[in-house]
């Protein structure tokens, strides 16, 4: 019994980290380092925040550094880890669908070019006096341009109802706090998002030499299928 029952648990496992390896290593190092950052003290903590910040500063003089670190941290502690099993079940079912390199592209586009885009607006903004220079030395780190970036793509592979719903869904999502709170994090999302939708002709036409459209129920049912238990 208790052999069946190991069977049974360990080869969803097994099978997850052939479908998405790459999403398993990628969350357990976020993870990690979140916990650990969460552990230090808050004077600690916003030191090792700030040394990763793609801020202005940090990307003038040492841009690959914090571009690349900065991916691997997520601020506000616990609290904001409690998005990551939804984000990492999207990027999950985007690398089983998409296969690892697109998906590992699809991200690092997302995250490199609105980090690069965002601070390239507010450098003119900066120069023009219209933002303050207190910005140059902010503190910006976490992968949500990226993941955004991957919520954009996967539209491409919904039936087209269902793609409207969701895009209209995502673009509410990026608007509505940009509106709000004028924050320029609040705009690299919207443009990691249309960086996304850019690359939904790529992921469509890689799901119709595959698996054809997805409704929400099929996709779970083609993942929790492929993982081993019935659904």
């Amino acid at each position: 019994m208790s052999g069946r029952l190991l069977r049974s648990t360990t080869r969803p496992v097994e099978r997850l980290l052939v479908a998405a390896p790459a999403t398993i290593i990628y969350l357990l190092l976020l993870s990690s380092t979140t916990l650990l950052i969460h552990s230090l003290s808050a004077g600690a903590a916003d030191r090792v925040l700030d040394s990763e910040s793609t801020n202005l500063d940090h990307l003038a003089r040492d841009p690959l550094h914090v571009i690349v670190g900065s991916a691997f941290l997520m601020p506000g502690g616990l609290r904001t880890m409690l998005t990551l099993p939804l984000w990492g079940a999207l990027v999950a079912l985007a690398e089983w669908r998409l296969g690892t390199r697109l998906v590992a592209l699809v991200f690092s586009a997302g995250h490199v070019a609105a980090t690069l885009l965002v601070a390239a607006g507010l450098r003119v903004g900066v120069q023009a006096d219209v933002i303050g220079r207190s910005v140059m030395n902010v503190q910006d780190v976490g992968p949500s341009y990226g993941f955004f970036a991957i919520a954009g793509a996967m539209t491409a592979l919904l039936e087209p109802r269902l793609r409207r719903i969701s895009v209209a869904l995502l673009a509410l999502c990026v608007t509505v706090p940009l509106v709000t709170s004028h924050s320029f994090s609040d705009v690299g999302h919207l443009l990691a998002l249309g960086i996304g939708f850019a690359f939904a002709p790529i992921v469509a036409r890689r799901s119709t030499a595959q698996l054809g459209r997805l409704t929400c129920a099929s996709a779970g049912r083609h993942f929790v299928g492929y993982l081993g238990y019935r659904a």
